[in-house]
């Protein structure tokens, strides 16, 4: 084998061999010319939904995003993982970049001797050489917006349309209206993030300051340049190669470079973003018992890891004789390689009650996400009843529960509702009321026996909340005072 993922070699010159198998950096067997374009400076803005949006502003290729990263691009992978990413998530992506060195083969040729067999020149070189390379450095700063129901995420889509046009944009000096813009205009949350590549000495720019360090990034002086892109071209091409047929159809299929449909590295890739995110969904929906509302749930991980096992084995196998006509393709199933449309929220029941009071909402659709439920209900009151004390906790195991309480301090002997042991769940929820609640009736899955309180026969209407198919009651939404 020339290689593991794990001694995977930096690319850090022009004409330096490569396995893109491997993405790993190989011997020297060419001796090129080359041509430099000097120095370049400029400043986008990316409209990225996904995390192969990011890589693919980000200048990450697939090969090196599923093998082993190294350099500039281990460093803006770690800084898209930080980014919090799910099918309810928008980044604005700015990337100011500076190259000060733009290199580009312009003739190449064998080292003498020439490579006598196509094996040898792999095992040597890999499958083939650097043909391009800039070397420079990076500001890079993100706008994360994250909804957590599907209306707030079609408010954000709607909205970052109407600011930004199209998937990649100039950075103008409007940028900041745009993002107050949506902010103002989405019902959801954000985050900011920054990252250096290339420069350490330089400080990060002030909120007041953002628009005009991008726009002048070109004046940042780059203490650490790296390698910030690199082309590669196959030996096939090269006066003297031996055949190289095979080998350069195994790389075609890996990369894909002619940029009709995917290659596998591709695919893998792929499958390796979707398979956390789904697994996430999937982890909601266990919450609440509800695994079996999308069966894609189930489904969908197992032929995703079948796949990255299939790849995996494909390129063991490539790497080991990339010589051979004999070596089965992995099977991808492109209709697996999708994210499943997570599908929750909050749906509020009928109002019961008057018309006083401030109005309250214990959850939001937020708390889904981390699992939280009703852990017991209070009950208190007399004539009437007085008020809801609720104990919230989150099945997640990361975030602590809470208490709310609302009504007065009346009543006594109050009505417990335990709703902690596991599969017990809210069945019926009913009120008698008039200008105030005068009662509740409840039952429960372990429970189903109802139970009403205070026992009292005031009010003149009477609401039952049903629970609509493939839903659960996880709190309360309100007036109280």
């Amino acid at each position: 084998m020339a290689g593991t993922p794990e001694g995977a070699t930096p690319v850090g010159s022009l004409g330096v061999g490569y396995n893109s198998f491997l993405s790993s950096a190989r011997s020297q067997v060419v001796d090129v010319k080359y041509s430099d374009t000097g120095h370049s400076a400029e400043s986008n803005v990316y409209v990225c939904t996904s995390t192969e949006d990011l890589y693919r502003a980000l200048g990450i290729k697939a090969e090196i995003a599923v093998g082993n990263p190294w350099g500039s691009f281990k460093s803006k992978m770690d800084f898209a993982s930080g980014l919090q990413s799910h099918s309810l998530t928008t980044t604005i992506l700015v990337i100011a970049s500076k190259i000060i060195s733009g290199l580009t083969v312009s003739s190449v040729g064998f080292i003498d001797p020439s490579p006598i067999s196509a094996i040898d020149l792999f095992n040597t070189g890999g499958d083939s050489y650097v043909s391009s390379i800039q070397l420079g450095g990076q500001y890079i700063a993100s706008y994360n917006f994250v909804a957590h129901d599907e209306t707030s995420y079609q408010q954000l889509t709607a909205s970052v349309s109407a600011n930004f046009k199209g998937v990649t944009s100039q950075f103008e000096a409007s940028f900041e209206t745009s993002i107050t813009n949506i902010q103002k205009t989405a019902n959801v949350e954000s985050s900011f993030n920054q990252k250096a590549v290339g420069w350490s000495k330089t400080p990060f720019p002030s909120a007041d300051d953002f628009v005009k360090f991008v726009l002048d990034f070109n004046n940042v002086p780059l203490d650490g340049p790296e390698v910030i892109d690199f082309e590669t071209e196959s030996y096939r091409t090269v006066k003297g190669s031996p055949d190289f047929k095979q080998i350069d159809a195994y790389r075609t299929a890996y990369l894909n470079p002619t940029f009709q449909g995917l290659g596998y590295s591709d695919n893998l890739l792929q499958a390796k973003t979707y398979l956390p995110l789904i697994n996430g969904i999937a982890k909601i929906y266990g919450y609440y018992d509800m695994q079996s509302v999308d069966d894609n749930l189930t489904t969908f991980p197992d032929r995703l890891l079948d796949m990255i096992s299939q790849i995996a084995k494909w390129l063991q196998i490539v790497d080991k004789d990339p010589t051979d006509p004999n070596i089965p393709p992995p099977d991808i199933q492109e209709k697996f390689l999708k994210l499943p449309t997570a599908q929750y929220g909050i749906t509020s029941g009928e109002k019961a009650g008057g018309n006083g009071g401030d109005p309250f909402r214990d959850v939001i659709s937020r708390d889904i996400e981390w699992g939280i439920y009703p852990l017991t209900l209070q009950f208190q009151g007399g004539s009437n009843l007085d008020s809801i004390t609720t104990t919230y906790a989150y099945r997640d195991g990361e975030h602590a529960g809470f208490i709310r309480k609302h009504g007065g301090d009346g009543g006594k002997s109050p009505e417990i509702i335990d709703l902690g042991l596991a599969g017990n769940v809210m069945t019926y929820l009913g009120a008698k009321w008039g200008e105030l609640i005068y009662k509740v009736t409840t039952a429960t899955s372990l429970n189903p026996t109802k139970v009403t309180y205070p026992t009292n026969n005031n009010g003149d209407h009477d609401t039952v909340w049903q629970f609509p198919k493939n839903s659960t009651f996880i709190g309360w939404g309100g007036q109280s005072g």
